[in-house]
């Protein structure tokens, strides 16, 4: 399974919830956080960068 999503699946659950209407007041900076595009771009772009490199720890993020 993709780590980066198992790990961003809650996220993605408090944003689709924030989308829908539903506000929760203390966690609204981490809303504002999470919906900066810039922030999945560096995300995603370095999470495709590191499971493709050959050395140990980087092995592990990639599928099979």
């Amino acid at each position: 399974m993709n780590p980066l999503l198992t790990l961003a699946l809650p996220f993605i659950a408090l944003m689709a919830l924030n989308a829908a209407g539903v506000r929760l007041r203390p966690l609204d900076p981490l809303i504002r956080v999470l919906a900066k595009p810039q922030l999945w771009l560096v995300l995603l772009l370095g999470f495709a960068v590191l499971r493709n490199l050959p050395w140990m720890p980087f092995t592990l993020l990639a599928p099979g």
